[in-house]
């Protein structure tokens, strides 16, 4: 009975919510466009940024910052943007970064836009003192222009080929990276804008298209085999380190370290489903509204006060044990 009410509940919710978090493999959320602005990424996270590390001082004082915002965008509305503070004494290898957990099974290159600038803006980016690195699992993969003495400027369809190393089954994390490398205290702002962050395939995936969100399973279809892998995960605690981190779609309603598996990761699943949903939608037009008991929708008479009853859970829990079934 507790799994039927879930599937009860869920189908409902899917129904009634929308939530669109990106299309593009695993890869969640790229450009940024979930959230609209952010104003302090010490607070809140982007969606599927999950992973967001702003260090400290001794004193407790934060060495670097961001947001999203729309100062510089390539792709949509708006993009990151993660900076060191001015004026704040650094350790070699003081880092900031922005990260997500994604499978790079299929994934032969990753894409990205970057901007450098700096404050003041007349001073330049010494890439000897602060630099740009892409990270794979902690470890840096590709790095910011190092060949001249200021590096400041648009780099536009940045690319890694990925290497064979992450074309497996695991998940890997993914982190866009502000870097010091040198110690001691920096007068100046070294500012670096992200957006428009996506994977190239080896095989044209899905039509050319990517595994849409949801499809758990990998077969370009999100349906029952998908939601199986959902249900049972539902309601349980998740983290990075859990296989079943790939269902925590929605990732707005953590709080660290862990996440859990509900209705709002349903909702992003349900946005690629594609179940014939129009009998289900008229159940929902009842759903919570008080009928004749005879309703042909009022399944479950069991909480029926006469001469009214009320289309629940418990209702929906028989409509699902019927679910797609062929009578003659």
């Amino acid at each position: 009975m507790k799994r039927k009410s879930v599937f009860a509940a869920v189908a409902i919710m899917m129904l009634l919510t929308n939530y669109i978090l990106g299309n593009d493999c695993t890869l969640v959320n790229g450009s940024f466009e979930a959230d609209g602005v952010i104003p302090d990424l010490t607070v809140e996270d982007p969606n599927g940024w999950t992973d967001v590390n702003m260090p400290v001082d001794v004193n407790g004082m934060y060495l670097f910052g961001g947001w999203v915002f729309n100062e510089w965008k390539t792709d949509g509305n708006w993009s990151l943007t993660v900076y060191s503070m001015g004026e704040m004494t650094f350790n070699i290898n003081d880092r900031a970064w922005v990260a997500q957990y994604v499978y790079l099974t299929d994934v032969n290159a990753i894409r990205f836009d970057l901007r450098l600038s700096i404050l003041p803006e007349l001073q330049p980016w010494d890439p000897n003192i602060c630099t740009v690195v892409l990270e794979i699992d902690d470890e840096p993969v590709w790095w910011s222009p190092s060949d001249k003495a200021d590096v400041k400027g648009q780099y536009r369809n940045q690319m890694y080929s990925v290497g064979s190393i992450y074309n497996d089954n695991g998940l890997h994390k993914l982190a866009l990276v502000l870097r010091m490398k040198v110690a001691g205290k920096r007068p100046l702002n070294y500012i670096a804008d992200w957006d428009n962050i996506r994977f190239s395939l080896f095989t044209l995936a899905c039509g050319g298209y990517g595994y849409p969100t949801g499809d758990f399973n990998h077969d370009c279809v999100v349906d029952f085999l998908d939601y199986a892998v959902l249900a049972e995960e539902w309601l349980n605690e998740t983290d990075p380190c859990n296989p079943n981190y790939i269902c925590d779609l929605y990732k707005g309603d953590e709080s660290q370290p862990y996440g859990v598996i509900n209705f709002l990761d349903f909702a992003v699943y349900a946005e690629d489903w594609d179940c014939n949903t129009a009998e289900l939608g008229n159940f929902a037009a009842g759903w919570l509204q008080e009928v004749d008991t005879n309703d042909p929708y009022n399944l479950y008479h069991g909480d029926d006060i006469e001469p009214i009853g009320k289309i629940d859970l418990a209702d929906l829990v028989i409509f699902g044990e019927n679910w797609l079934e062929r009578r003659p």
